[in-house]
């Protein structure tokens, strides 16, 4: 999927489960390609596609005799793609694998009437140098249309909690989420706040009728916890720091803030409290009194190429 990134972290497929069917609502898919205005049918190339996620969701709202091309680095997750893709909600579309790097994809130019990407782009070196590959790609009149978060947002310990908490453990835990995001993006393993930069990006590569919007939906967790959403939500946290994946890699975390200019005692100090902040949310939960709106900031942005 991404270039150092693979090499030094798990890709997200691999500690993503169910709760990742449940980044969109439908209607707002429905509208967003509405907005698009693809022509249909419609060839699309969906870069750094992991196991399919988006492309998913975007072929149920493609005519069947459209075609999907997922470029991955990874051959287990292209594999896959295509079982994910062959379903009958998808019945008749075309749909084929390229495994390359997202800097070199080996598909004639000017073929794809849309290329996109979710999540791909904050886990890359040179952000800009994929998306020049993207325009490559797509025909004169296609678009280029991009998701990606500002991860910083995410990582800030927003919750019902908050407020009982004391507030130097608050600006501690908020030094050390932005501490994490500025050292993984010197590390070079990408910026998590890229989302703030897409329309930029897009205009730095020629792109024009450039649009934004966000996703809608938030990951809002309640008691009595007992939808399939919460369940996974939930899940996953308990899944990460059990088996140390994603936001509970403490080496990784550790390498990432001491390039953002933070100490090994800050870093020992701040972990703690993180965990310790994980204890007190898995308590709550378990004497349901623990909410988060789970509110995020997911960006979408599309431009078109011109002649």
């Amino acid at each position: 999927m991404s270039d150092e990134a693979t090499r030094r972290m798990p890709h997200s497929a691999e500690y993503f489960g169910a709760e990742r069917d449940y980044f969109w609502n439908a209607d707002y898919l429905d509208l967003l390609f509405g907005r698009l205005g693809l022509p249909q049918p419609a060839a699309i190339l969906d870069v750094g596609c992991g196991e399919g996620h988006w492309a998913r969701l975007i072929a149920r709202r493609l005519s069947p005799s459209s075609s999907v091309t997922g470029v991955d680095r990874e051959a287990v997750h292209l594999a896959a793609f295509e079982r994910g893709l062959a379903t009958t909600e998808t019945a008749g579309l075309s749909v084929s694998t390229l495994q390359a790097s997202a800097y070199d994809i080996p598909a004639p130019s000017a073929t794809f009437d849309l290329v996109t990407c979710q999540t791909l782009l904050l886990h890359l070196r040179e952000p800009a140098k994929a998306l020049g590959e993207m325009k490559r790609l797509v025909k004169l009149g296609g678009q280029i249309l991009c998701v990606e978060p500002n991860n910083l947002v995410g990582r800030l310990p927003i919750s019902s909690l908050m407020s009982v908490m004391p507030v130097d453990e608050v600006v501690r835990l908020s030094e050390f989420a932005l501490r994490y995001v500025i050292g993984r993006a010197r590390r070079g393993l990408g910026d998590e706040t890229i989302g703030e930069s897409l329309p930029g990006l897009l205009a730095e590569a020629g792109l024009q009728d450039i649009r934004v919007w966000l996703c809608d939906r938030a990951a809002a967790v309640f008691p009595p916890y007992d939808t399939a959403e919460q369940a996974a939500l939930l899940d996953a946290g308990r899944r990460w720091r059990r088996e140390g994946l994603g936001p509970f890699d403490k080496a990784e975390m550790r390498s990432c803030v001491l390039a953002g200019e933070g100490s090994e005692a800050f870093f020992e100090r701040a972990w703690a409290d993180y965990l310790r902040l994980d204890d007190r949310i898995a308590e709550a939960a378990a004497n349901g009194r623990w909410h988060t709106a789970g509110g995020t900031l997911f960006y979408v942005a599309a431009g078109r190429r011109g002649p």
